[in-house]
């Protein structure tokens, strides 16, 4: 039997950027797609309640209360950031239910194995009362079924599981892969000192208790570590933002310091203006103290085109959350990114007929950039014109569809990194995983080997790190700039005749690149026939993380 592991898609993010769709597919008929997804309920089963339980008092609403307001009034209650967010979303999200139903219906011997292990990380509190209970939380469950198991499932990354993590293991690689601990205490673990029991007692029968570990990244790090067990037995792993994040110089120490950890950054603590936020944390009981240490539950990441995708069809998504919430954090997931990284020309000169720019980038962040589900890609897009205005030189530019132009896509060899780019090839930071025969794949029951991993490392970055051996780069050798939070790439092409040129480099991103759209609608499943039908639909044109420009 093949090796188990969670299949985390979605969520805050091997690359299929050369799987284009087969000629062949179109000789099968497809099914029908995917119907809408029930809408929530509430529930309350031995360990979980849905979010509706918890927003009796962490939801402000519109009843005047000024409790979980930042400095400007604004609501920032943790239901009303979080009910937006991947995860939220975590066990709704299209893509994911494509890459799930893909898996069982090339493995349908496995189906129950799969079943449970997909559901781990993306609909954790169902998959976990299932395990004691029946119904189990099945891919036909989780979408269609009305039972309670499903209706916690569909919750996503709720909050009656996040907060019942306990401090077991975590930062161990038991811990990984969705290895986390949750038993049947009802305690309710947060930030915050001496929290008053009573209230939370009474109208839910959880016991709030104060630990330092739910600000821990090794938290976050129980699903956002994801090891596979390759076809020979091999270990591969497809995303490691927490040891990338141990191997950065952001982690100072791991005590959940504000912009050290992963919540420091994807669950910021400040007002506007960079104070930090001070408010009460729940509406009910009236009169509670403000409290610092209190986090906007956004949960950003990089995921703003599939936020984007589910506004556009949220009728289907059916969560219930409105259009303008899913597309206000997408637009924060947006300036989020454009946060990640810095881009510099450091040298430009034009040499008899031939020309040389320089463009370094600069990664911001505590983890390689881009990090997450390996669909995700940055490029440089390098235009070079005259004082005319007139196009003299390019590389990484894009069509209306968001596909790389000037690349053939399902070359893999295309795509390989270089310390120097000419004409008609293009610097894409991606990590690209491979089956047995080499070929890019999106399904983890498919890996054999990372075939490309050249995203930018974080500052901090040192090759001697107990963990290097999982988070290695592949596929920089001889490139000597690239470097701890850092790579300089040098383009060379000639200046048609021109003496002075202005050069423009910005480094551009995508969640869910057109070729893995592509890629699914080779599994020919009614979930994947639902998310084609919605991805072809949304603009997927990369947005600028960083720009410059430079005369020379």
């Amino acid at each position: 039997m093949k090796g188990w592991v969670v299949v985390v898609v979605g969520v805050l993010g091997g690359s299929c950027s050369s799987a284009p769709v087969s000629p062949d597919a179109a000789v099968f008929d497809a099914p029908p797609p995917l119907p809408a997804l029930p809408e929530p309920k509430a529930v309350e089963t031995e360990q979980f309640a849905s979010s509706t339980y918890c927003a009796q008092c962490h939801l402000r609403g519109d009843g005047g209360s000024t409790a979980m307001s930042d400095a400007a009034g604004d609501d920032v209650s943790p239901i009303k950031m979080w009910r937006g967010s991947m995860m939220a979303l975590a066990a709704r999200d299209p893509f994911y239910l494509a890459v799930f139903e893909k898996e069982i219906a090339e493995n349908p011997a496995e189906q129950e194995e799969i079943e449970a292990l997909c559901t781990r990380c993306h609909a954790p509190a169902g998959s976990i009362a299932s395990e004691r209970e029946e119904p189990k939380i099945s891919f036909h469950e989780l979408t269609a079924g009305t039972s309670d198991n499903a209706a916690i499932g569909r919750d996503g990354i709720t909050c009656s599981f996040c907060h019942q993590i306990r401090d077991r293991n975590l930062g161990l690689d038991s811990s990984f892969s969705g290895g986390f601990s949750v038993d049947f205490a009802r305690k309710m673990y947060g930030p915050h000192a001496n929290p008053d029991p009573d209230p939370m007692e009474m109208f839910i029968r959880y016991t709030p208790v104060y630990s330092e570990h739910i600000q821990s990244s090794a938290l976050c790090a129980t699903c956002h570590t994801v090891i596979l067990t390759g076809l020979r037995g091999q270990e591969v792993v497809e995303q490691a933002p927490y040891l990338e994040w141990q191997n950065s110089s952001f982690n100072l120490e791991e005590d959940g310091s504000l912009g050290t950890s992963c919540q420091g950054c994807h669950m910021p603590r400040t007002n506007a203006d960079g104070t930090p936020i001070e408010t009460a944390i729940a509406k009910y009981p009236e009169g509670l103290i403000r409290r610092g240490r209190y986090s906007r539950h956004t949960l950003i990441g990089g995921n703003n085109f599939m936020l984007r995708l589910m506004a556009a069809y949220s009728d289907w998504v059916g969560s219930n959350i409105a259009d303008e919430e899913l597309l206000a954090n997408a637009g924060r997931s947006e300036e989020h990114l454009r946060k990640a990284a810095s881009v510099e020309v450091v040298e430009a000169s034009v040499q008899a007929d031939e020309a040389t720019v320089d463009v370094r980038i600069d990664n911001l962040t505590g983890h390689k950039l881009p990090t997450g589900y390996p669909t995700r890609r940055a490029w440089l897009h390098v235009t070079v014109r005259n004082l005319a205005g007139d196009l003299v030189f390019e590389s990484g530019g894009y069509d209306a569809d968001g596909r790389i132009t000037g690349l053939a896509q399902s070359d893999l060899a295309a795509t390989a990194h270089s310390n120097e780019i000419t004409t008609g090839q293009v610097q894409i930071y991606e990590q690209v995983l491979v089956d047995a025969e080499g070929t890019p794949t999106l399904r983890a029951l498919d890996v054999d080997a990372v075939a490309k991993d050249n995203r930018i490392l974080p500052k901090g970055w040192s090759e001697t790190h107990e963990q290097i051996g999982r988070i290695r780069p592949v596929g920089v050798e001889g490139d000597s700039d690239f470097a701890a939070g850092t790579d300089t790439v040098r383009y060379r092409f000639p200046t048609a005749g021109n003496t002075q040129l202005e050069v423009e480099a910005e480094l551009l991103y995508q969640s869910v690149p057109p070729a893995a759209i592509d890629a699914t609608a080779n599994f020919r499943t009614a979930a994947s026939e639902r998310f084609v039908e919605m991805a072809t639909q949304v603009d997927n044109r990369p947005i600028a993380i960083a720009e410059t420009t430079r005369l020379f």
